[in-house]
């Protein structure tokens, strides 16, 4: 029978703080190219949010799918190389 481990205040803090860098900048870039995009570029509220939306739908969708995909891949070495090489193609293309 398997005991289930209890994990203390501390250490889900731990496990939150971890993610505060990513989250964090991922917050103020989002918050300083909406600002761009209205008093730069002149597109409406309504506009900006579409487009900021859209970018975290994707990530709500491409997300799950990909772990899903790592996690029953052999060789996870592969991912990362084929996605850096894909990535690199984009950007001469």
């Amino acid at each position: 029978m398997e005991t289930k481990r209890k994990h203390g205040i501390l250490a889900k803090l731990g496990y939150a703080c971890g993610d505060f860098y990513g989250g964090g900048s991922f917050l103020i870039i989002s918050t300083l190219h909406m600002g761009y995009l209205i008093l730069v570029l002149g597109l409406s509220p309504i506009q900006t949010s579409m487009i900021l939306f859209v970018g975290r739908l994707w990530d709500a969708i491409s997300d799950p799918i990909m772990g899903y995909i790592t996690d029953r891949t052999k060789k996870r070495q592969a991912i990362p190389i084929t996605g850096s090489l894909t990535c690199v193609d984009c950007y001469l293309i």
